[in-house]
């Protein structure tokens, strides 16, 4: 399997849940990841960073799920948490560290009296996707969003 161009992939898909193509005001400025990652004392993942930097600033991040702003992003329990359900009953991270990984899996802990951490058993630069295409009730063809 070819290993796919991530910013360009995010772009098309993006441009499709979005309806609309996406705008320089959409990603987040490199100086913030940089000042994340430094508050964190980790370098974050391609993925990641390739996500936050074309998108991670735009509004349908925000929606019903809340994708965490660099200055939001938490390491809690071994697990850099990138997002909030909307009622914070769950919230999704990745384990730290990454072990390398430039695309590392989703993990989900359900929150509550012992919150627990469970596999999505998916990278995050399919996870992020199927996640928006979900929320906007947009059906993206698998294809589209496998890595």
């Amino acid at each position: 399997m070819a290993k796919r161009s991530t910013p360009s992939k995010y772009r098309r898909e993006l441009e499709v849940i979005f309806g609309r193509p996406l705008l320089s005001r959409d990603g987040v400025p490199e100086t913030g990841l940089l000042k994340a990652e430094r508050r964190l004392d980790l370098v974050l993942p391609t993925a990641v960073r390739d996500y936050y930097v074309l998108a991670g600033a735009a509004k349908e991040n925000r929606e019903h799920n809340i994708l965490y702003g660099p200055d939001q992003l938490v390491i809690t329990d071994g697990f850099l948490i990138f997002m909030e359900e909307n009622q914070a009953v769950v919230h999704w991270g990745l384990r730290v560290p990454f072990s390398e990984k430039a695309d590392p899996e989703v993990w989900q802990r359900v929150n509550g009296d012992k919150p627990e951490w469970y596999p999505e058993k998916t990278p995050f630069s399919v996870f992020i996707v199927k996640n928006l295409a979900w929320q906007r009730g947009i059906e993206m063809p698998t294809s589209q969003i496998e890595p």
